[in-house]
């Protein structure tokens, strides 16, 4: 039968710079980990968070600015591209892996954020 397969070129940055992955909630990114590659039967490494640089950061901003307002979570993969600028990797929107036992201060705005809604009223609701 037919599949479906997203096809995109290996960037060698992911060996030495890895691919970054920027984690937002509730209005912002919170932190970032970086993550190794990962083949068919290989186990994915992640660091402790890391920081976001500034081309990170506008990057996954940029990614996210048409839907912002209305998301709780997400996550931005990027990796340095050809050039050495970041490259949208990958855009996490639903059940995305947030990496918050790297981040307490992300799990504590999570839980923040998802209180919040909880309490507003249904017509108010992101």
């Amino acid at each position: 039968g037919e599949r479906e397969s997203l096809v995109q070129p290996y960037l060698d940055s992911v060996d030495d710079h890895g691919e970054r992955a920027l984690v937002w909630i509730d209005g912002e990114f919170t932190h970032a980990v970086r993550k190794t590659p990962r083949f068919a039967g290989g186990v994915e490494v992640v660091s402790e968070a890391i920081g976001i640089s500034p081309a990170e950061r506008a990057l996954g901003e940029a990614a996210l600015a048409p839907f912002a307002a209305e998301l709780l979570y997400a996550r931005v993969d990027v990796a340095p591209g050809f050039d050495g600028q970041p490259v949208v990797m990958e855009l996490e929107l639903i059940e995305p892996s947030l990496f918050l036992l790297q981040s307490p201060q992300a799990l504590e705005r999570l839980v923040a954020a998802v209180r919040r809604e909880l309490v507003r009223p249904w017509s108010k609701r992101r």
